[in-house]
């Protein structure tokens, strides 16, 4: 069973940065749900991808309110569905205890409550399409090196992706067995507006850490943006594997002894 050509993907965040380049980066004849807060730019993407081939579907929705969830679900079942890209993310800069209240709590919501919902409200389709069509499915969290390190002025959001990043590896150990391929995808820094250093030397640009993550997708559980990162995280990430996998088995054995 291999990936195949995906039908139809779910793109959060697909308004900027890195989930605009990724509706624009899968293939022309796939089919796009694209979600964003902006329904005008959402329009206006959907008129530019759109065409004989390739069907787009918008949603515009903001995923700090949990309703969002329950309508982007709502549209997503509608179709096939082989993967699922949660991109959409917040990150507050600046000294936390200078930060509002509301920013702090929505990045939390969007950045962890709401690729936690989806997952958890689309995955009985994605293998559920993926079984009858006899393919493989997948799922990209979109994290960030920011995932292994406190970071000051960016506590939350660096604690949020340190969120992601535990919440996909357990989840690829979960289904290694399903057809269905889990991908945590850690770019450093990514010229995109939000965040303070988008800027500086060696940051990517937000097409080419789609291209990488969808290239990387049945390869690996975790993806990086450079060789130095990789270098530097790819042995903790390994090294990650091998204890939730022996944490799973381990937990499997508890509960069937039960």
């Amino acid at each position: 069973m291999t990936l195949g050509r995906p039908r139809r993907i779910l793109v959060t965040g697909a308004t900027s940065g890195i989930g605009e380049a990724f509706a624009r980066t899968l293939p022309r004849d796939c089919d796009l749900v694209l979600t964003g807060r902006n329904e005008a730019k959402l329009d206006q993407l959907a008129h530019e991808l759109a065409s004989e081939r390739r069907k787009v579907e918008v949603v515009a929705a903001d995923l700090a309110a949990s309703a969002a969830v329950d309508a982007i679900v709502d549209t997503a079942r509608r179709g096939p569905l082989d993967g699922l890209v949660n991109n959409a993310g917040l990150g507050p800069y600046g000294r936390f205890r200078d930060a509002a209240t509301d920013e702090l709590t929505a990045a939390v919501d969007v950045n962890c409550r709401a690729p936690v919902a989806l997952t958890h409200a689309l995955l009985p389709h994605l293998l559920e399409d993926a079984r009858s069509g006899d393919r493989r499915a997948f799922v990209i969290n979109v994290a960030s090196t920011a995932a292994y390190a406190p970071v000051p002025r960016m506590a939350v959001y660096a604690a949020t992706k340190a969120f992601v990043l535990s919440f996909t590896e357990a989840l690829a150990t979960e289904l290694r067995s399903e057809p269905l391929d889990v991908l945590a995808l850690c770019p450093g820094p990514v010229r995109t507006r939000a965040l303070p250093f988008r800027f500086a030397p060696g940051t990517r640009s937000p097409e080419d850490v789609a291209r990488l993550a969808l290239d990387a997708v049945g390869r690996t559980n975790v993806a990086y943006t450079d060789m130095a990162t990789r270098a530097m995280l790819a042995p903790l990430s390994n090294a990650r594997a091998v204890v939730s996998r022996a944490l799973g088995a381990g937990l499997a054995l508890t509960q069937r002894g039960g």
